[in-house]
């Protein structure tokens, strides 16, 4: 989560609106707050007990698990588990940016 934080502060000081949701299903609510807090995240967070959000999406089951929109809110990318490179982030939302 702290390196969303980074590309969300990277992409939103070049004029870009980039919007971030992270949502918790599997954690406690409190383990949550506790994340949000300590790496001092700045975009929304949900607490989803019932696992609504990753059905809705079709997210496998692999934490964690990215799902880039277009503009359109159509499912453009998806990553599934943390990427080896961060360069893959960056990319897939320079990507979605020129759109």
């Amino acid at each position: 989560m702290p390196e969303i934080q980074t590309f969300r502060e990277e992409f939103d000081n070049n004029d870009v609106q980039i919007h971030i949701v992270g949502v918790a299903y599997e954690d406690a609510e409190s383990a949550v707050r506790s994340m949000v807090a300590e790496y001092e995240l700045t975009f929304p967070n949900l607490y989803d007990p019932d696992g609504v959000v990753p059905v809705a999406y079709e997210a496998d089951v692999t934490m964690p698990h990215y799902v880039f929109l277009d503009k359109k809110g159509r499912i453009a990318e998806r990553i599934n588990g943390a990427p080896r490179d961060v360069q893959v982030i960056k990319n897939i939302l320079v990507e979605l940016r020129t759109e």
